[in-house]
């Protein structure tokens, strides 16, 4: 696999790589799942927490099996004949994650233009940075998604999104170029 799956969690849920575009799957729950493997791209999660997640009400052998169920469609998903197993989805009997090799998303993105920004001390790279940053951000994280987890990253997010605007404006403004403060005040 050359290419890495690049999903995206600004505006909706989505999954692309060369030709492939992935917008629906077998349930909510297996959406989530992938929703929040994708968000938290760095790390691994213990299989009792991604079932208590995503599953509270089911007994843990029933969420064991749900969860098990819901990798198995992810990863006839994302794991092809051209791909091989456990390449994008990686699990043991303990824990379950996404491989950073294999996966891109655009809040990862995000935050990483946005950290750079902050690090830069030259004004230009530091408007071309925030501008990336920017233009990532396609709606808000994840909607219709009402996981607990979500709401509280959603408005994280979109302050991040609305400080970037913010210094852009500002930025813009200080250079004396009106016309680029206005397109970017209208970006919200």
């Amino acid at each position: 696999m050359n290419e890495p799956w690049k999903i995206s969690l600004f505006g909706g849920l989505s999954a692309s790589r060369g030709e492939t575009r992935i917008t629906r799957f077998r349930t909510q729950k297996n959406a989530a799942l992938l929703a929040f493997l994708a968000y938290h791209l760095d790390r691994s999660h213990p299989r009792e927490v991604l079932i208590d997640l995503l599953w509270p009400d089911h007994e843990i052998e029933a969420g064991r099996n749900c969860l098990s169920v819901a990798l198995s469609s992810l990863r006839s998903q994302f794991e092809g004949p051209d791909v091989p197993a456990r390449t994008v989805i990686v699990a043991d009997r303990a824990s379950v994650r996404l491989n950073p090799d294999t996966v891109t998303t655009d809040v990862r993105d995000f935050r990483r233009q946005l950290s750079n920004a902050a690090k830069s001390v030259n004004a230009a790279e530091k408007t071309m940075l925030l501008d990336a940053a920017v233009s990532l951000f396609a709606g808000p994280l994840l909607p219709g998604f009402y996981e607990e987890w979500v709401s509280g990253q959603q408005n994280h997010l979109t302050e991040l999104f609305f400080q970037a605007l913010e210094t852009l404006v500002a930025g813009a403004r200080s250079r004396g170029d009106l016309a680029e403060a206005i397109n970017y005040a209208r970006r919200d």
